[in-house]
């Protein structure tokens, strides 16, 4: 289960923050309603697994994102030469990186 909690309650009542925290291990922040953070209860021998697991899964979704992207934009069909092309355009665009 996941707690919803106004980013308001850390300031007038932090340990409500940290009680819903301890009972549902996994707490959203929210400012004016919407979701802007995402809290976990960690373990403190295993945090950093913990956080490459979170690291993984943001890559894992902004990777699947990519893909419809490229699906809209009809980009997976590309071909190696018409890729090489895009390349040399944008680089030819912006021959310093700028």
């Amino acid at each position: 289960m996941v707690a919803f909690v106004p980013v308001r309650d850390f300031r007038v009542n932090p340990s409500a923050v940290w009680d819903a925290l301890e009972a549902n291990r996994r707490v959203i922040v929210t400012t004016h309603g919407q979701p802007t953070a995402l809290m976990l209860k960690v373990d403190g021998e295993s945090w950093q697994d913990t956080l490459k697991a979170v690291e993984q899964a943001e890559w894992t979704g902004l990777l699947t994102r990519l893909q419809v992207q490229a699906d809209v934009a009809g980009a997976r069909d590309l071909s190696l030469d018409e890729i090489n092309a895009e390349i040399a355009a944008a680089r030819a665009e912006h021959p310093h990186g700028d």
